[in-house]
């Protein structure tokens, strides 16, 4: 099985650093062209499924890339972006001045730390490879891939679970707008990671 994790265009919010989690914001124009970059680079593979997070951004993301295909978009909860509570919509350094003990704990230990209001690392993780899991039951034994729209930090948890990454080192992993990851399960290997961030078609 071979899945296409893609992370949705930009937005506003992204655009200006705020933080953007269970927040339905939609695509700025640049995020529209990234998806359409998108779509061009992938348009001659044939998948099998589109799945979407639920969240705006995802969604017009997926139906850009899936519209060569005519391919219905199956909306997902599982790879919604974390939650991140009384965080949403704030920059960087308010969340340091409103929230400095939370800021302090979160530079050093975020795998281990609530976001205010909101999820942990930690659950975002179980909720987002659960699906994966679902994904992998139900198609193990198709040959063409699936793709999946995701977020940041939703599709970084996926690969730290893979690669065996404690969550308190996500910040190891990039994942730019419209970016593709694509990862493999097989039966000698398990899951492997084949693709990671590429950014090609934007270049």
């Amino acid at each position: 099985m071979r899945l296409y994790l893609v992370r949705h265009g930009e937005t506003v919010w992204n655009f200006e650093n705020r933080i953007q989690g269970a927040s339905d914001v939609p695509l700025n124009e640049k995020g529209r062209d990234q998806a359409k970059s998108l779509a061009i680079k992938l348009q001659k593979i044939q998948f099998l499924k589109f799945f979407s997070s639920p969240l705006e951004r995802a969604i017009e993301t997926a139906k850009i890339i899936s519209m060569s295909q005519h391919s219905a978009i199956t909306k997902k909860d599982n790879f919604a972006e974390l939650d991140q509570g009384k965080l949403e919509g704030l920059k960087f350094q308010e969340i340091q001045e409103q929230f400095p003990e939370f800021s302090s704990k979160w530079r050093i230990v975020p795998g281990e730390v609530r976001m205010p209001g909101g999820e942990t690392l930690h659950e975002l993780q179980e909720r987002a490879w659960a699906g994966i899991e679902n994904i992998y039951n139900e198609f193990f034994d198709e040959e063409k891939p699936i793709l999946i729209v995701s977020h940041n930090l939703a599709i970084i948890c996926i690969l730290s679970k893979i690669l065996g990454v404690s969550l308190n080192e996500f910040r190891k992993f990039r994942q730019h707008n419209a970016s593709v990851n694509i990862i493999e399960h097989d039966s000698m290997r398990g899951w492997s990671v084949v693709t990671m961030n590429d950014l090609s078609h934007l270049s």
